[in-house]
């Protein structure tokens, strides 16, 4: 029996915050094309990558006071920076080396094997994974350094033909050197979410396959995933997803970031808004980065505090956290207990049960028969305050009268349901 089960109305405030950001334009150019991606070492030193004037890469060692650029002879598509000696980016089939001092080093190009790159992530000075992808025929290959990139070799094998990426850095994240994901396309074929516990070798298949613009995991565990105005989120490391609507979020997704040290919050970058939330994607709030339209690319924070947020044509940098100092609570959180009745009624072989808990706590909802025979135990879980629903499939049912029961703290609800065949 598959059960989809999502989060309905733990619903954006659709609050525009005055946020505390500042933008940043000492140093950079009057306006620029598309901004690729950005990375900060601590509240000092930042450096991100554009595209459209001669300096490729810009960097900043006092906290965005003063930008200066970086002439590099290719494209910063996905930036990495351990400190200002030891920068790494990747562009045009190749990975680069370079520092503050802008003398670029190429330390990976094979045309043979890649003709794009896509992604690089360096966990230290010596350790880090690469991505790029071979256009014809179709192949995703990822390539592993553990002496700083003075040897990137191939890790991954032919479990990877005729996949690619279907975009930059932001369907693909690495957690540490061995747990990986990467969101798949194949041509003609829907998306799926690949993992991989040896470093890129081996890939599997987990479960999800919705058509996401970005992934990103805190942990081997803990992840998020957007499509236009969704999120998804595991705490399985991708075994099963939640569903959170986002009513206000319409645009592209472009960027998720944790903040350092804590899975609860989490910051949303879509084409043009900014989300927050406090509580592991359950609730997002807008946050009013401009008065003027902006079109947003990156986001990175290195503390509760700093952080700097990467547009077309526009960097802004907060040293307050991004938030105002107005605290919002989320709206959508129902003031009673209920169980609905599902809809339609009867029903053949989907129906929509919804259900409301005004605080948190463990919530069992189980379907019987008529004879109470337990079916399928739906939702065993401790949930947050909120509504919730979920589409339950009785295609290897029979035809006939079944119930639905909800326990939550001390509320207990039943239902009938009539499927017909």
């Amino acid at each position: 029996m598959r059960i989809k089960f999502f989060i309905v109305i733990l619903l954006c405030t659709c609050i525009n915050l005055l946020a505390q950001w500042t933008k940043q334009t000492n140093g950079l150019p009057g306006s620029w094309g598309s901004t690729y991606s950005i990375d900060a070492q601590d509240s000092t030193t930042a450096v991100f990558g554009i595209s459209s004037v001669s300096d490729w890469l810009y960097y900043t060692t006092n906290s965005g006071s003063i930008w200066k650029g970086s002439a590099s002879v290719f494209e910063a598509i996905d930036i990495e920076i351990i400190d200002t000696n030891n920068i790494w980016h990747v562009g045009s089939g190749r990975i680069i080396k370079t520092s503050s001092s802008g003398f670029p080093q190429i330390q990976y190009y094979n045309s043979g094997v890649i003709d794009f790159m896509n992604y690089i992530e360096m966990f230290d000075i010596n350790n880090g994974i690469a991505m790029g992808e071979k256009y014809s025929p179709p192949k995703a290959v990822f390539l592993k350094t553990t002496n700083g990139g003075s040897n990137w070799n191939v890790a991954s094998g032919s479990d990877l033909d005729s996949m690619y990426s279907g975009d930059f850095w932001r369907r693909i994240d690495f957690v540490d050197m061995t747990v990986g994901y990467f969101v798949r396309s194949i041509s003609g074929k829907s998306q799926k979410l690949l993992k991989t516990t040896d470093g890129g070798a081996l890939w599997s298949e987990t479960n999800f396959n919705k058509s996401a613009h970005i992934i990103k995991f805190y942990n081997k565990d803990i992840g998020l995933a957007y499509e236009t105005g969704k999120v998804y989120r595991t705490t399985t490391g991708g075994a099963g997803w939640d569903e959170i609507s986002i009513a206000s979020a319409s645009g592209w997704g472009n960027d998720i970031e944790f903040m350092p040290g804590d899975s609860m919050k989490v910051w949303l970058v879509t084409f043009d808004k900014v989300f927050y939330s406090s509580n592991m994607g359950n609730s997002w709030t807008q946050i009013q980065i401009d008065t003027e339209p902006i079109t947003a690319r990156d986001i990175i924070f290195v503390d509760d505090f700093n952080g700097w947020l990467a547009c077309d044509g526009e960097i802004y940098h907060t040293n307050t956290g991004g938030l105002s100092d107005i605290q919002n609570e989320p709206i959508g959180i129902p003031l009673e207990y209920s169980l609905e009745q599902n809809y339609p009624n009867p029903f053949n072989p989907t129906t929509t049960i919804k259900y409301q808990i005004p605080e948190a706590g463990l919530v069992s909802l189980k379907i019987f028969d008529m004879l109470g025979k337990e079916i399928e135990e739906i939702v065993n879980q401790f949930q947050p305050a909120g509504t919730y629903s979920f589409n339950f499939d009785a295609n290897n049912l029979a035809s006939g009268i079944y119930f639905y029961k909800i326990e939550a703290n001390n509320f207990v609800s039943v239902k009938k349901m009539i499927l017909i065949k």
